[in-house]
């Protein structure tokens, strides 16, 4: 998550257009993948200054990807000690080089 005074200057357009590009570079990667914490829209303890970022990651081309089921451990707000939590797992299915020169 960004500080505010960071927040809408392009850095996280920036930092998934790298992600995609490194990944296309390589040339054996068809799907890219990343999983955000799932919090319920009334959450009662959302972390201080957080929205939802649906929005944003649908205009990169993700999309949830409700085949993964991924569980992870970590310390939420208010918490003394780490719980299992699920997390939402997203995708975005990308034409690697490789198969772009293979064509030629």
């Amino acid at each position: 998550m960004l500080l505010k005074p960071y927040r809408g200057e392009g850095f996280g357009k920036k930092l998934f257009d790298m992600r995609e590009s490194c990944a296309k570079e390589l040339g054996k990667y068809k799907k890219l993948f990343f999983f955000t914490s799932q919090r319920v829209r009334d959450d009662p303890n959302p972390p201080q200054g957080y929205y939802s970022q649906v929005s944003f990651w649908k205009k990169r081309g993700c999309i949830p990807d409700d085949g993964l089921d991924l569980f992870i451990s970590y310390k939420g707000v208010g918490e003394l000690k780490e719980s299992k939590k699920q997390v939402w797992v997203w995708s975005k299915e990308i034409e690697c080089k490789a198969a772009l020169h293979s064509n030629a």
